[in-house]
Formats: structure tokens, C-alpha cells, sequence
């Protein structure tokens, strides 16, 4: 749970509005809240992703992209983001073209994914379970667009509730 934002009516606009004012420095923060681990973490989430041999990738809770490049880096066949925060899907196409990537970019919600049944053998959510509006919703949809026999893997972290844990 997010003790900074409330889960009613008002979270989905207030995590909008968030990131549209984060969009630009996102990386950074990660950088400064992680202590940079954050990279060797969605590095092994993806390679836990991939273990199963998806070729259809899909990144929920986008971002700035960081998991669509390594899922392309590893081989992934088709790779699509999705993201409802256009800011951050900015700041992924800019990096897109910039590298030379070929990662699809989407707008969507998590709750209502545009797309079919079974689309994705593969999807990764990192940093993005925890700001959704209705968690048992979009777990559904994930469930929905994954193939029979696909494969999800979540990356997260919080901060500890032991105060010498949290000091750290």
C-alpha cells in the first residue's frame, strides 16, 4: 500500500499526475532511490522473464523503457510498452530512437489493455504494481492478454517499517 495516495476515484489522476511531473528525471530518481541497483534488479527480472522462452513481450507500467531495451538486448522478439502516462512514453520514444531501438510504444491503462487474449507470451511490470488504482483488476487483465503457459515477473521494493532497516 501507498500511504501517499488514496485508493479511490482520485488515485489514477493523482499517479498521472505524478509521473507527468517525474517523467523527465525518472531515471534519476531511481538512480538516487536504489542506490543504482535498480538496473542489476530489472537486468535479472527480465532474465527471469525470458526464462521461458516468450518471444511477445509486454512491459506494463513503462516508463522511460529501461525493461522494453534489455528485453531487446536478450533476445526478445516483439516487444511493446505500455504506459498511461504519455510524459513517460515520451521520454521511451526519445531513447528509442536515440539507441536505435525498435520497441513498440502504447498508451494505455493497465485496467482496460488494448489488446487480444493471449497476445504476450511474456509480461514485466516493474515499479508499476504499486501505483495502479485497482490491483485485483489489473491482475485480471495480465492474466487476460497472457498466453496459456506465459509467464509474469514483477519487480518492486518499498521502504521497511524497522526503523534501523528504513534509516538504511
Amino acid at each position: 500500500m501507498n500511504k501517499y495516495l488514496s485508493y479511490d476515484e482520485e488515485r489514477a489522476p493523482k499517479v498521472r499526475a505524478m509521473f507527468t511531473r517525474l517523467a523527465w528525471r525518472y531515471d534519476l530518481v531511481n538512480d538516487v532511490m536504489s542506490f543504482g541497483l535498480h538496473r542489476r534488479w530489472k537486468k535479472q527480472t527480465v532474465d527471469i522473464a525470458l526464462g521461458a522462452g516468450g518471444r511477445r513481450i509486454l512491459d506494463l507500467c513503462c516508463g522511460s523503457g529501461d525493461l522494453c531495451f534489455l528485453a531487446e538486448d536478450r533476445g526478445a522478439g516483439s516487444v511493446v510498452g505500455a504506459d498511461f502516462t504519455m510524459p513517460m512514453l515520451a521520454v521511451a520514444r526519445r531513447r528509442r530512437r536515440s539507441e536505435g531501438r525498435r520497441s513498440n510504444f502504447v498508451q494505455a491503462d493497465a485496467l482496460m489493455l488494448p489488446f487480444a487474449d493471449g497476445a504476450f507470451d511474456t509480461i514485466t511490470i516493474s515499479y508499476g504494481l504499486r501505483n495502479i488504482a485497482d490491483l485485483p483488476a489489473a491482475l485480471a487483465e495480465m492474466r487476460r492478454v497472457l498466453a496459456p503457459g506465459g509467464r509474469a515477473a514483477v519487480l518492486d521494493f518499498g521502504k521497511p517499517e524497522h526503523p534501523l532497516a528504513a534509516l538504511l
